[in-house]
């Protein structure tokens, strides 16, 4: 897999995390749904996929610097501490996700 690509499925994968909340087994039927189609048309690699939640914390690192940066467009309401917090719990527990990938 090549740079942008990584990133893509990463987005796919958080996108999802974000939207199902926490339903890990519709989250996970989907992301398994996603890759045996992303397999399909291309190669994907075991390093590929475990490179996945890097990218997921790379994209909210960014995505918190975009809120903070452009905090007078977005509003700085939603930066309360439910946004702090959320933000803080995918960061303590990326570790167990990572390590868990090895």
């Amino acid at each position: 897999m090549n740079g942008w690509r990584a990133y893509d499925i990463a987005e796919f994968r958080l996108a999802r995390e974000v939207r199902l909340g926490h339903d890990k087994e519709l989250l996970e039927q989907l992301w398994d749904a996603f890759v045996k189609g992303y397999i399909s048309v291309r190669e994907l690699s075991a390093k590929d996929l475990k490179a996945v939640p890097l990218f997921v914390g790379v994209r909210q690192v960014w995505l918190m610097g975009l809120c903070f940066k452009d905090a007078h467009i977005h509003g700085s309401i939603d930066f309360g501490d439910d946004f702090i917090d959320d933000k803080l719990h995918f960061f303590m527990n990326i570790q167990k996700t990572l390590s868990s990938n090895k």
